[in-house]
Order: C-alpha cells, then structure tokens, then sequence
C-alpha cells in the first residue's frame, strides 16, 4: 500500500501482490505419429499452466501437422519457462504399391538360379519366401510373390511367377553308318 499526504489530505493505493507459479511441464498427446497419403495428426498440449508456444510458432492447445519433424510446445508463466517432456517426431508416408514381378528365366536345372526381380514398389520389397529387397535368387522350385511394404502398410500380393525343374533333354538319334565296324584307318 502506497500513501501520499499532502495539506489537503492523505490517498492512499494498494495493489495486490501473488506469488509466481512455476510452469508446468507440457505433454504432447499425438491423435497418431505416423501420416499416410496427406492425413493429420492432431497434437495436444496438456498440464500447461501458462502461456504454449509449439515449436511451430503457434499458441493454441491443439494444433494439427501434416509433415514429417519432431515437434515441441513450451510453456511460460512468470517465473519462467519449461520445455515439452518429450517432442514426438510425426512421419509421412504414402500407401504402397502392389508390385510387379519377372523372372529371368522359369525353368531350373541342378544348381542353376533364377532371379526374380519386382518393379512399381513404393517402398520395401518382402517376398513369399521370406527375403528382402528388389532382385532375388532362388534356386528352389515352387511359386514366389512379393508384396511392398510402406510406414503406412503392406501392398497387395504382386503376380505370382512358378519356378520349375527344367526338362532333361532328348537323347540324341543315332543316324545308323553304313559300316559297323572299322578296320586300319578306315572311318564310317
């Protein structure tokens, strides 16, 4: 209280002084982390008992994201400032495409492989047969597919391609020679 006297009088003013709170510790509660084919992800600030600031400028409670990065909310009161616990990283993908398998060759013999080979996947290539990536070997007979796997899910199973043991060949014909048996230098 403040008091001011002069020969006409005496005023006086009081102002209230409060106790400063400490801020509190902002959660982010994410509706998901993970935004396939341009989805959004809502996030939340909670336990702020100040003023947010997310790490996108903006100031409100809940905010909504459509890219990839890590995301982080403050919180200030008068007495300072506290970070988000934990940032949550959002990730963007795409949904996967059904991929389209080849075969450099269908029919195998013995030792022989054949490679099979996936195009028009979006992301990573998981075959039938439990190995990854564009381009296999395989020297096993039997059908073989393949499916494109993204953050966001798995394709369609691909076309299926049927490995098979290759074919002996024909026994040669024997065209008879007009002689059976050869004496000296002789030929047939």
């Amino acid at each position: 209280t403040a008091i001011c006297t002069t020969s006409c009088g005496t005023s006086s003013a009081t102002i209230e002084i409060k106790a400063g709170e400490q801020p509190k510790v902002p959660v982010i509660d994410a509706s998901k982390k993970i935004c396939c084919d341009g989805e959004k992800a809502t996030l939340t600030a909670i336990g702020c008992n100040g003023t947010l600031k997310w790490s996108t400028e903006e100031t409100t409670n809940t905010i909504e994201v459509s890219t990839s990065g890590t995301y982080s909310v403050s919180c200030t009161t008068s007495c300072g400032t506290a970070e988000s616990a934990e940032p949550v990283v959002i990730r963007t993908g795409e949904s996967p495409k059904t991929p389209v398998i080849e075969a450099n060759v269908t029919k195998i013999c013995g030792p022989e492989k054949a490679k099979l080979t996936a195009s028009n996947c979006n992301g990573d290539v998981i075959w039938s047969n439990g190995m990854t990536g564009t381009s296999i070997e395989v020297g096993t007979v039997g059908t073989y597919s393949a499916i494109c796997r993204t953050i966001c899910a798995d394709s369609p199973a691909s076309n299926v391609i049927e490995i098979k043991a290759g074919d002996k060949p024909d026994a040669p014909t024997i065209v008879t020679a007009d002689k059976t048996e050869l004496c000296g230098d002789a030929t047939a």
